[in-house]
Formats: structure tokens, C-alpha cells, sequence
């Protein structure tokens, strides 16, 4: 048609939109859709799209709320459409850019789209970069490099809360899987909470494809994804890798069965990949470096210090508590953190280690299961050695351990004392390196009490009901529940 190729010769590159540039047309596809959302101040309401031009440029835009009706129904994900004279006003807030652009677009319903002939519409399957499950190790613990996920989720968790110093935190977490086979927890946090959380344990049982934006790999306890503000979530996306996941699904029922009733995705399932020699560290790294963001890796000797001290603590049993205690052993108590009566006190691997190689020394905490795989002894049998009066030797045990060296994965924390800063460390992982084929102990299933807030968690049963909103947006540390009963969902509008 010669409107259509007049109009092809019109279009300018995303790149080139600017707030003085007048009578101009754009084409690109639309790749994100949010729900309509309310402002925190409740004065009005908003919805979010993102468009992805040929030269993979970005660009944000939004509609507000006597608009939002009219432009939900006019864009359709994954077409591609020409836009033009739109309100172009720079993106002043940095952390609210998501896009290439320094632009955001306000759409009206005044405002010129059009949506491209079948012929010069943009390809689907290259509208986004997903991370492989196997590489979330190279992006742990940063806000300035989000990912983006392509998923299958095949369970729920019960809501839980997190205490904070706000107040209590409602978080939900899905078990999401891909053909990777690494099953793993993804944690939507409170704004995602009544639409998209929600709408997510209706559909349930259909295994649901998701593609996740912009989402934070986390590695405080172990390996998970959870969304940030700026994420976004798009179900069952109609595109090629997603369709190809979906029948994988299908196709995997038995293994799925096998994940949840093994508890795959638990913590002590989950194993974390050490990086290439390349990226190891030495611990003159730790000691020079004020503040680390991200774990990191080193090879060293490992000594246990304090050895007047015994290895392990008494805690909580119940599985979503474990506060220490100092109950004495064998003895039932009232735990004062979960209210859980008639409780025996469960042991737990905890201690002091020095780490050391040729350029210094830290002294680091090490827990549960990597505690006992450099011991090879569980927390159980030291218990009942050290009630029998036969506690162990640890000259002994330094003896052996002097002659082994292992990767370790370190987290260190630092805060104010009063005029200098004060650095601790946690051990995340374990590994022997005289075996490059062992696998390293499972990550921490509870973070240190000393190190990190306490998390006061308590669970919450979903019982209420959402119908289907126009959805296109969107840390595991303890020893899992199973998988939540799908049950109708109430509707809400989450605050943004």
C-alpha cells in the first residue's frame, strides 16, 4: 500500500525521539504491558508499557487513568505498531529507568497508533535476552544487573511475612523450573503481591509460563530470583521459547512430581556452582575492599578457632523459627519467637573458622551443612558425643583439615564500631578442591543471627478471589513447606 511504505520511510529510530522533535512517527513492538496500578499518594491511576524498536532500542511509556481503557484495548503485546507525537519528557529519577532511552512517552487517546500490516510487523522471538539458569551464580546479589527469566512455575509456598523495621513484609514464593532442570524459589515481594501473585495461584494448576524482567538474583541464603520494583511479569507469553517450554512441560509431568515430592527446590537440594579459576579471589581481595556487595570465592585453609567454645547451637525445631535457644538439650520449652510448644531443641553446626592462604587471614562463621562437610560429623552426633562427655578433639581436627584446601563462597557484612568498621564474614559454600568432581555442600538454610535482621516469618493461608486483570507484568532459606492448595483468590489493587 502506498500509505503503508510512506509511513515506513517516515519512521524514525527510537534514538532520535527527543522533547524538541516535532511531527515525528516511531515503529517498534511492544514487549511489556502492566497491570493498571494506583499511585502511592491514591490521586490517580496508571499503566506501563515498554516498546523495542528493530535496533533494540527501548523506550518507556505510559498511560494515565482516563486513557488507561481506551490504550489497553489499542495495544496488544508482541505487535508492533507506529507511534507518533506522543509527550516526550525525560526520565528524571535514574532508578525508574528501565529502558535505553532517557525518555519516557505519555500515551493519550489522542495520541497517533497504528498498528503495523502483518508484513512489516517485528519478529517475536528476539524481543528478549533470557539468562540461562545455569549463569544466575554471575549475577548474585546486584540491583545494577537484573536479569531477565523464562520459567515454568509448578508450585506454590504459603504466604509468609518478614518482619522489618516498617513492619511486617507479606512476601509469596513459586517454585519455577525450566528445561535446565534446576528447580528454584522465586519470591514476589509486596507490589506484586494482590494482582499478579494472586492471578498466579488461580492458574496453578495449568503450570503457568512466565517471563520475569528485571529481576534480582539473590544469594543470602541460597540461590533464588526475586522481583524488584521495576520488574515486570508477562504470562504465558506467545512466543517461541515460550510455547517450546510449555510443551516441555507437558512432556515432564513425571519429573515435576518427582521436584515437589522430593522437595527439589529446597535449599538442602540446592547446590551453588563455583566460578572459573579466573574469577577466584585471594583473601587480601576481602581485607582491601571496604564493601562487597556480592559473595565472593577464595581458596584457602581452613582452621577452627575458639575451641573452648562447642561447635554447634540449640534452635527451634519448627522449620520456619529456628531462633536459638538456650533451652538445654532434651528438654521440651516454649519457643517466645514462633509460640511453638512442647519443643525439643534441635542442634545445629555453628563456628568459628580462620581462613587463610598466602596474602592474610579472615576469620569467618560457618554453619549447617558446610560446617559438617568440612567436619564430617553432623550436629546430631556431636550432641550426643558431647552428652556422653566424649566431646571432640579439635587439635585433631585442625590436624586434618590443615592438610586439605577448599573454596569457599564469602559473604562479608561491615558496620560502624564506634570510630573505625567492623567486617564480618559468613561462609555461603564449601568445596574441596583436591576433588573438582564433589559437589559443594548445599547453600546456608538460615542466614546468621549476628550478621543479618531477624526475620520474624509467620504463614498466612491464601483463601480469596481475583478474576483475570490485564496481566502482562510482573530467598529461600529454610527447609520448605509443600506446595500451597490452589484456592480462589479475593481481587485488590496493589499499591504502587
Amino acid at each position: 500500500m502506498p500509505w503503508t511504505l510512506e509511513i515506513e520511510e517516515l519512521c524514525i529510530p527510537i534514538t532520535e525521539i527527543a522533547q524538541e522533535k516535532e511531527d515525528w512517527v516511531a515503529k517498534a513492538i511492544l514487549i511489556e504491558k502492566t497491570a493498571p496500578r494506583i499511585s502511592k499518594d491514591g490521586s490517580t491511576t496508571f499503566q506501563k508499557y515498554l516498546f523495542l524498536d528493530k535496533e533494540k532500542s527501548t523506550i518507556q511509556a505510559v498511560s494515565y487513568t482516563r486513557d488507561i481503557q481506551a490504550l489497553d484495548q489499542a495495544l496488544v503485546l508482541y505487535s508492533t505498531y507506529y507511534i507518533g507525537n506522543a509527550k516526550v519528557e525525560p526520565i528524571t529519577i535514574e532508578n525508574f529507568r528501565y529502558c535505553t532511552s532517557p525518555f519516557q512517552l505519555t500515551l493519550t487517546r489522542g495520541t497517533f497508533i497504528k498498528e503495523a500490516d502483518q508484513e512489516n510487523q517485528y519478529p517475536i522471538d528476539q524481543c528478549y535476552n533470557f539468562t540461562p539458569f545455569r549463569d544466575f551464580y554471575k549475577y548474585m546479589d546486584t540491583n545494577t544487573n537484573p536479569i531477565t527469566l523464562l520459567c515454568t512455575v509448578i508450585g506454590a509456598l504459603p504466604r509468609r511475612f518478614i518482619a522489618r523495621q516498617r513492619g511486617d513484609y507479606p512476601i509469596q514464593e513459586f517454585i519455577i523450573l525450566n528445561q535446565e532442570q534446576k528447580p528454584m524459589i522465586l519470591t514476589m515481594w509486596p507490589k506484586f503481591i494482590d494482582i499478579e501473585a494472586q492471578y498466579l495461584l488461580r492458574i496453578l494448576n495449568q503450570s503457568p509460563t512466565l517471563i520475569i524482567t528485571r529481576a534480582k538474583v539473590t544469594s543470602v541464603h541460597v540461590l533464588s530470583v526475586e522481583t524488584q520494583t521495576m520488574s515486570a511479569i508477562l504470562f504465558d507469553p506467545q512466543i517461541p521459547q515460550a510455547l517450546e517450554l510449555k510443551s516441555w512441560t507437558k512432556a515432564s509431568r513425571p519429573y515435576i512430581e518427582q521436584v515437589l515430592a522430593k522437595k527439589l527446590y529446597d535449599a538442602t537440594h540446592q547446590t551453588v556452582q563455583p566460578p572459573p579459576e579466573e574469577h577466584m579471589h585471594d583473601i587480601s581481595y576481602a581485607l582491601n575492599t571496604p564493601y562487597l556487595a556480592k559473595p565472593f570465592w577464595i581458596k584457602a585453609k581452613a582452621k577452627i578457632v575458639q575451641p573452648q567454645h562447642r561447635l554447634y547451637i540449640l534452635t527451634c525445631p519448627a522449620s520456619n523459627c529456628k531462633k536459638q535457644t538456650g533451652a538445654q538439650a532434651n528438654f521440651n520449652f516454649l519457643c517466645r519467637h514462633c509460640n511453638m510448644t512442647f519443643a525439643k531443641p534441635l542442634p545445629r553446626l555453628k563456628f568459628l573458622v580462620q581462613l587463610s592462604d598466602t596474602t592474610g587471614t579472615i576469620t569467618a562463621q560457618i554453619e549447617d551443612q558446610h560446617a559438617q562437610h568440612i567436619l564430617n560429623i553432623s550436629a546430631e552426633d556431636i550432641l550426643y558425643m558431647t552428652l556422653k562427655n566424649q566431646i571432640p578433639d579439635i587439635a585433631d581436627i585442625n590436624i586434618k583439615l590443615h592438610m586439605s584446601t577448599f573454596r569457599f563462597q564469602v559473604r562479608k557484612f561491615t558496620h560502624p564500631l564506634q570510630n573505625t568498621i567492623v567486617a564480618k564474614y559468613n561462609i555461603l559454600a564449601c568445596l574441596p578442591i583436591e576433588d573438582p568432581t564433589q559437589t559443594p555442600a548445599p547453600a546456608t538454610n538460615e542466614a546468621s543471627s549476628s550478621n543479618l535482621p531477624d526475620q520474624q516469618i509467620a504463614t498466612e493461608d491464601s483463601s480469596k478471589d481475583t478474576t483475570n486483570p490485564t496481566i502482562a507484568q510482573a530467598t529461600a532459606t529454610k527447609k520448605r513447606d509443600p506446595p500451597a492448595t490452589i484456592t480462589d483468590q479475593p481481587k485488590h489493587q496493589i499499591i504502587d
